[in-house]
């Protein structure tokens, strides 16, 4: 007999019988670690066979279509039993979720899970995450601005985490110094990634960044303009001091104007210094072509290096350490 380690369930697999799912999936329990769904319509059932799936390791619920399957029934209740889930890595692509099946599946799950990747999220839920899930090392969330004081309890208490995305769907978020104080001074020591996609001017980037205590080596920013001398000055300006930053990831397009090269002979002007003694003696490389859309060179402002990011996703196959 066969044993599969990886299944995809596609969308047309919702017309099955829930007993023949569930049987085809249970015959394979000792093998499986890796599960994904387009689609879920039956949150029990999933629960059922992520029990019986003891090797299972990664979890990933697409739901690419609307949202008639993944909310039909939001008030459905799971019981636990003593229970537990063996998942470590779970993914969940849709902006809308059962509240319920994350609850409980968060609970069951508890200090095995160390990837949380969800554009789905709850004050309820990070509530659930702070209490029972202290091991996650990979945190990728998509939320409102109105949520962001629910977020430093949690990563408050994630001391092992790594890294750490946020994206603020409302895109432009009114924060006070006070928030962006309060989430830079909660970034544990052990994170090396942060991803910022939501819009900070370079001021209150240069604040957010000279208040965090935590050893950044990749920041990735999706709103940084890379034509734009201040950005560039301010996390030259930060690698420079900290030593720890190596890296620079901005987004092409709209928001971060890639075809706009670095001019270093503006950057000395602007910033009235030297370019001669700049670019001799810190090692200033840039590149004397416009960026097109396939290029993935990389320019390097001393020590700091900064390329391009592909956009977000909150898939298993989306992650940014696959890029």
């Amino acid at each position: 007999m066969i044993e599969l380690k990886s299944l995809v369930i596609n969308e047309h697999c919702i017309n099955f019988k829930k007993e023949a799912i569930f049987k085809a999936i249970k015959s394979h329990k000792n093998s499986l670690t890796f599960l994904g769904f387009q689609i879920v319509n039956d949150y029990s059932l999933l629960i059922q066979i992520l029990i019986n799936c003891t090797k299972l390791e990664t979890l990933e619920i697409t739901q690419e279509r609307s949202s008639f399957f993944t909310n039909r029934n939001p008030s459905q209740q799971f019981y636990l039993n003593n229970h537990s889930i063996s998942v470590k890595h779970f993914y969940h692509k849709n902006i809308v979720g059962n509240e319920n099946f994350f609850k409980t599946f968060l609970k069951m799950t508890s200090r095995n899970l160390q990837t949380f990747s969800s554009r789905y999220i709850t004050r309820e839920i990070l509530d659930i995450m702070w209490e029972h899930c202290p091991n996650i090392s990979y945190l990728n969330v998509s939320t409102y601005s109105f949520y962001i004081s629910s977020f430093f309890q949690l990563i408050d208490s994630l001391k092992f985490l790594e890294h750490f995305t946020l994206e603020i769907q409302d895109g432009y978020p009114n924060f006070h110094e006070y928030d962006l104080q309060q989430l830079a001074s909660k970034l544990p020591h052990s994170l090396n990634y942060l991803g910022i996609n939501f819009f900070l001017t370079p001021n209150q980037l240069n604040f957010f960044l000279n208040e965090c205590k935590a050893q950044i080596q990749t920041l990735e920013l999706n709103y940084f303009h890379l034509h734009d001398i201040d950005y560039v000055h301010t996390v030259l300006k930060y690698s420079q001091e900290v030593k720890c930053l190596k890296l620079v990831k901005y987004k092409k397009g709209i928001y971060g104007m890639g075809y706009c090269r670095f001019n270093p002979e503006l950057y000395c002007r602007r910033n009235n210094r030297n370019e001669n003694h700049i670019c001799k003696n810190k090692g200033f490389k840039y590149f004397k072509k416009k960026l097109d859309c396939n290029d993935k060179g990389t320019i390097k402002i001393g020590d700091l290096s900064l390329c391009e990011v592909k956009p977000y996703s909150y898939s298993f196959y989306g992650y940014p350490d696959l890029i």
